[in-house]
């Protein structure tokens, strides 16, 4: 209705105009249409108004959806340059152990773990590197010095698999570091047990379990864990104790897995010296 008087207005006003007289006509009819144009002008000033305001708003908002895409992009760049620098950390100190064992070796990504726990086993991914070999062991850094976690026990091509030193079929010969006493270190599932310490000799918690190197299995010297729990008894020839490893093995990405020297028949005499 009123878009209708406006029109109506307009054509009267221009056609007084072309007659070249304004009569009381003309007067009257500016008087009535007058502030109907100035309503029309002011809605029409209104909706330019809002549509520069929808257009500025509509102008921010995808300036917004950009800035947040790109704030995205670069968390998740972010994220994967900290996993970068996480995984170089871990390599460089596995690699560090190259000096404490002079054979060669290779580094291989942990994939998959036994999910029932029934068998404590890992899979281990060695790229196209073959020539591993059943009962070589799998080790972790531990302040640079080599922590034994497992050895291979089946080998599919490029993958291996390891029965960790917690699973209850391990049997690891050892020694207390301290007094260089021989013992037993089985699986326990979820710890290790320290066997055959003779009762006599004196243990410590915090007493550091290492690899003996008598069977040739293993080089001397892997780390094995830190006893936190002594079992003493009054009578018999052996007491117990229970190790703990100083590597969260279940948590472990990457692993090294030691080659023997085929040159000397098996690990060298300075490979993994008890420090």
């Amino acid at each position: 209705m009123v878009i209708v008087l406006f029109v109506v207005a307009f054509r009267l006003l221009v056609i007084g105009r072309g007659a070249g007289n304004r009569n009381v006509l003309d007067a009257s009819i500016l008087w009535v249409t007058s502030p109907i144009q100035r309503t029309v002008s002011s809605m029409i000033e209104g909706l330019f108004s809002a549509l520069d305001h929808y257009l500025v708003i509509l102008g921010v908002k995808q300036e917004n959806e950009q800035l947040r895409k790109q704030i995205a992009e670069l968390r998740h760049e972010r994220g994967r340059l900290a996993e970068v620098v996480l995984e170089n950390e871990r390599l460089r100190a596995l690699l560090q152990l190259k000096g404490e064992f002079g054979n060669l070796f290779v580094v291989g990504r942990v994939f998959a773990k036994d999910a029932d726990q029934k068998f404590q086993e890992i899979r281990i991914d060695f790229g196209d590197f073959r020539g591993l070999q059943v009962g070589y062991p799998v080790v972790a850094a531990n302040g640079g010095r080599g922590h034994l976690i497992g050895q291979i026990i089946r080998t599919h091509g490029r993958y291996a698999d390891a029965l960790l030193i917690f699973d209850t079929n391990s049997a690891i010969p050892s020694l207390v570091q301290r007094n260089r006493e021989s013992a037993i270190v089985l699986g326990q599932q979820s710890q290790l047990e320290l066997t055959n310490f003779p009762r006599q000799v004196e243990l410590i918690i915090g007493d550091r379990v290492v690899t003996s190197g008598i069977t040739g299995k293993f080089p001397k010297g892997l780390l094995l864990g830190e006893i936190v729990k002594i079992d003493k008894k009054k009578y018999g020839a052996f007491q117990r104790a229970v190790v703990n490893p100083l590597v969260d093995i279940r948590c472990l990405e990457e692993v090294m897995v030691l080659i023997p020297d085929a040159r000397v028949g098996g690990w060298r005499q300075d490979e993994g010296a008890d420090h």
